[in-house]
């Protein structure tokens, strides 16, 4: 699940629209939780709306899965890639032991690995 989350957690980062103006309409949208309508005001695709989506998604079941604080271990992660310190790829070819690193994911382990 967390490789599934990398992949589609680096397709959303590279999509990622960084500063740049935003309308009234977009700052309305936003203050009114409506992501989706932000999004295309913003100028993101479909594609990358439903990326993002099932980003979302993907997260929620990380945390059902693994406990909240894993919430925490997705965070550190990011951080990591953000200071370059690893790469996405890096998980979605297996070059860190996830468990070792972020030990909450060996948290269920048995039943996932059981359920495949």
């Amino acid at each position: 699940m967390i490789k599934e989350w990398a992949r589609i957690a680096k397709v959303v980062r590279a999509a990622e629209k960084f500063g740049g103006e935003t309308t009234l309409e977009a700052d309305e949208a936003y203050d009114r939780g409506d992501w989706k309508t932000f999004s295309r005001l913003r100028g993101y695709t479909e594609e990358e709306i439903n990326d993002f989506e099932h980003l979302k998604k993907l997260h929620a079941k990380v945390l059902r899965e693994y406990g909240e604080e894993a919430d925490d271990s997705l965070f550190g992660i990011e951080h990591s890639i953000s200071e370059g310190d690893l790469t996405f790829d890096d998980i979605i070819n297996d070059k860190v032991d996830i468990i070792a690193d972020w030990p909450i994911f060996a948290k269920n382990l048995t039943k996932t690995n059981s359920q495949s």
